[in-house]
């Protein structure tokens, strides 16, 4: 909060502590160590190898938080933790952890290692921690929910800080000036969130969605957290691996041995749930780009989105003329069966693309999607790089059918929008965009950085 003469005024990050569940004090304690040590937890964070490390440091960051010291605060860890044992885990970790060493605060670094176990499904919540005295399950799921919560806030906190929107007089005096740190703490949120999310679950990040899933007649959670972990056994973890017709079978069997009553019903309800699921990612991410764009280029995302057939065609070609990238149209009436455009013209890589679209929620089947490897090489390239743009998208079995085509990319029109207007705002430029296109198999906007 500040104040002048005449008035109070309060700052985004005092109005986002005020919603929040934290204490003033640990907001600015988290916010401070995010500021120095952000750059090293977005290394973490961007490697997979090291994932599991960046988790347990946000983890230890929550439960080492003012939140637990503060006078008056409700928040307690329990007792039973309060033993130095052996921590692989902080081990790990001990070059980025807000408090070391690690040892000073066993409570933290033993709560951030018992959650761990948690967020990864590797043993019921009484039995996390067999080095150390038993806690309460009770005990338990009040600490993992309330680390979460912290969590979340502190993601909360620094989007807050940091939004694009914001003079640098709204910002904490340690970013005024400093672009290039707030946009990297702006990714750490989403990261930060990411991971909250995962843990308020209790299940590790390639499943955590299934977690939210419920049913449209009841609104009940579709999978318990234990039939889930089984699929994730079974390396079920992906939407689009989940609505292929073979994999019916595959989640019966993950599921059987858990003694689930109905449980070809369920796995119907499951599966549709799934699908509802693809639906609503696809809006949002159209959503997600069209907030992104300008006004003139939302206007076209907008038309774009539910476009279909000929129009279809008609709006990705106003996309690409917005942006500024050449390219020609191969199906000019003249050649039967020629692919629709060739994308990127004067660039070193060059696209020859399909546009395919289905009514509604529908999806592009096999013979639809490989269209383009025909239409190729009837105009004499066959050997450019190729891809189908699908609208609204692919039939679940479609990248799996045609993963053995070696040079085609699957791309549906939510994922393209994204990156077309990533590209329309100068975040990455045309060389990069023509060679995420380039990329074979089904592509997602998430294998695009800028250039």
């Amino acid at each position: 909060m500040t104040s002048n003469s005449t008035r109070l005024s309060v700052t985004p990050v005092g109005r986002a502590v005020a919603m929040s569940v934290l204490h003033p004090s640990s907001a600015n304690q988290l916010i401070k160590y995010a500021e120095l040590r952000g750059s090293d937890l977005l290394s973490l964070a961007a490697s997979e190898e090291n994932e599991k490390t960046f988790r347990y440091t946000l983890l230890h960051a929550a439960y080492s938080s003012y939140e637990y010291s503060i006078q008056g605060s409700a928040k307690n860890l329990p007792y039973q933790l309060n033993n130095t044992v052996q921590n692989k885990m902080a081990d790990a970790a001990v070059d980025f952890l807000i408090e070391q060493p690690w040892q000073r605060n066993p409570l933290a670094a033993n709560a951030a290692m018992l959650t761990m176990r948690w967020a990864e499904g590797r043993a019921a919540i009484k039995d996390l921690a067999p080095e150390l005295p038993r806690i309460g399950s009770g005990v338990a799921q009040t600490m993992i929910r309330e680390s979460a919560e912290i969590l979340f806030a502190w993601s909360d906190c620094l989007i807050a800080a940091t939004a694009n929107h914001r003079s640098d007089d709204d910002c904490p005096t340690s970013l005024q000036g400093k672009v290039e740190l707030r946009q990297a703490l702006r990714n750490l949120a989403s990261a930060i969130r990411m991971h909250a999310r995962s843990i308020s679950l209790g299940l590790p990040g390639e499943v955590a969605w299934m977690g939210e899933l419920r049913a449209e007649d009841t609104g009940y959670q579709v999978l318990s957290r234990p039939a889930i972990l089984a699929l994730h056994q079974k390396n079920l973890a992906d939407p689009i691996e989940l609505l292929r017709s073979d994999s019916y079978e595959k989640i019966i069997e993950a599921l059987k041995s858990h003694r689930i009553p109905h449980l070809n019903e369920v796995v119907q309800n499951f599966r549709e749930a799934v699908r509802a699921y693809r639906d609503r990612e696809r809006n949002d991410l159209w959503e997600a780009a069209i907030k992104r764009a300008s006004r003139e280029f939302s206007d076209l995302l907008r038309e774009a989105k539910h476009a279909r057939g000929k129009d279809f065609e008609t709006k990705v070609e106003n996309l690409l003329n917005a942006v500024g990238l050449a390219y020609k149209r191969l199906d000019d009436g003249k050649t039967a069966g020629a692919a629709d455009l060739q994308i990127g013209l004067n660039h070193k890589t060059q696209i020859i693309m399909e546009l395919k679209t289905s009514n509604g929620n529908g999806a592009v089947k096999l013979n639809s999607a490989t269209d383009v490897v025909r239409g190729a090489a009837i105009v004499g390239m066959e050997e450019f790089p190729k891809a189908t743009l699908a609208n609204p998208g692919f039939d679940p079995n479609v990248p799996w059918q045609a993963r053995n085509i070696r040079d085609l990319a699957l791309v549906e029109a939510s994922q393209f929008a994204y990156v077309i207007t990533r590209l329309a705002n100068n975040e990455i430029d045309k060389d990069r965009f023509l060679d995420w296109l380039a990329q074979p198999g089904m592509l997602s906007s998430s294998q695009i950085h800028g250039s």
